[in-house]
């Protein structure tokens, strides 16, 4: 997939163990991984980082806001993928 939806609400660390198997996997290495529900704290964004989250959002994202960060995020992926 190019760009995978994390609902972290519920579990955050079933998402956080589905973001690191995402990276060691060469097929989805390059996929965009977007937090949902995630804290939006610095603290919060460096655990996200650490797992392999590329972006974290509150889950009451407006869609808007949603869709500039995978825009801003898609040139990202195109890179690491090479």
């Amino acid at each position: 997939p190019d760009i995978v939806l994390l609902d972290l609400t519920r579990s955050p660390a079933a998402g956080a163990e589905v973001a690191r198997s995402l990276r060691a996997d060469r097929r989805t290495r390059a996929t965009i991984i977007i937090g949902l529900g995630m804290p939006a704290s610095r603290a919060g964004r460096k655990d996200a980082a650490a797992t392999g989250v590329d972006l974290c959002l509150p889950s009451a994202t407006p869609s808007a806001a949603l869709l500039a960060g995978m825009r801003h995020l898609s040139g990202a992926a195109r890179v690491r993928a090479k």
